[in-house]
């Protein structure tokens, strides 16, 4: 008998519309909590502009999630991601998907990025107990050139925001760690595959993406790695790693997507039928 729980896992047809309104109406009622008490935040979620590469403390820094997928030896996410992108010093555009991203833009060398961003649903350094340090952050903002864009990663305005403010450029690096922050992710792979293939025309050719998935989705990732590496000739690395958990200490699910010269305009997908006897395999264990 298949399990109910996995067989509503992964909603179609009216189920899926039902819940992509769920999940829209709770991401609005988090927003109004927010607005009404900005600590509220700090309560519910503890990876808040943390940073690049350990430094100590409790916060998960980037290197610590990303690190199964850095090549052997790596010590630090920085000088690996100076590395792969060592031709565009100067030049190169960073952004941090649900993050301010301040913490990041300055933990490289200083002038490696010509600007950088943060796009989250708050800039949680701006709040009633820290006012008088909203000078101070904003002046250390704008000494490097970061920029934070508030709003949903799933509204399709925020991405027309950042393309007016990248002025026809691309981005040579996109990060995204959004750990318990993906309790609000699409439950769908159909949304899901939109919203990487919005995140990938981002990206220029020879850029980097480092991409935390739900581990919802986790019975797809290594099928759709493999569909992507025999479908695109070498032209795209591309690299994940299987965790338990969103957040806290154990494992995140991760990718690493590196462009490679002539990479396709397009990600390969999943189809509905390769989905399909995923699900269906996931459902008989």
């Amino acid at each position: 008998m298949p399990d109910s729980h996995k067989s509503s896992r992964f909603p179609q047809g009216d189920d899926r519309r039902i819940a992509h309104e769920e999940t829209e109406r709770q991401t609005k009622r988090l927003i109004e909590r927010f607005k009404e008490n900005p600590q509220i935040i700090f309560d519910r979620y503890f990876w808040l502009d943390t940073d690049l590469d350990y430094k100590g403390g409790s916060s998960l820094s980037y290197y610590e999630t990303f690190h199964d997928l850095l090549p052997e030896g790596t010590k630090l996410l920085k000088d690996y991601i100076e590395e792969v992108l060592k031709e565009r010093w100067g030049d190169a555009l960073f952004a941090d998907f649900g993050g301010v991203g301040s913490n990041i833009a300055k933990a490289f060398t200083p002038g490696f990025f010509k600007r950088s961003f943060g796009v989250a649903l708050f800039d949680e350094r701006f709040r009633p107990s820290t006012e008088w340090r909203t000078e101070e952050i904003r002046a250390a903002d704008a000494a490097l050139n970061h920029t934070v864009i508030e709003g949903d990663l799933r509204d399709p305005d925020l991405y027309e925001h950042l393309r007016e403010e990248l002025e026809g450029e691309k981005l040579d690096l996109l990060i995204e760690r959004m750990g318990k922050g993906l309790e609000f992710s699409p439950t769908d792979t159909k949304t899901v595959g939109a919203l990487l293939q919005t995140w990938y025309d981002l990206v220029r050719e020879g850029g980097l993406m480092l991409i935390q998935i739900p581990i919802h989705f986790n019975i797809f990732i290594q099928a759709w790695v493999e569909k992507v590496q025999r479908e695109t000739g070498g032209t795209l690395e591309i690299k994940c790693a299987i965790g338990d958990s969103d957040a806290g200490t154990d494992a995140q699910s991760v990718l690493l997507i590196h462009k490679q010269p002539g990479a396709p305009a397009k990600l390969p997908m999943l189809t509905a039928a390769e989905v399909g006897n995923l699900i269906e395999h996931d459902r008989k264990k």
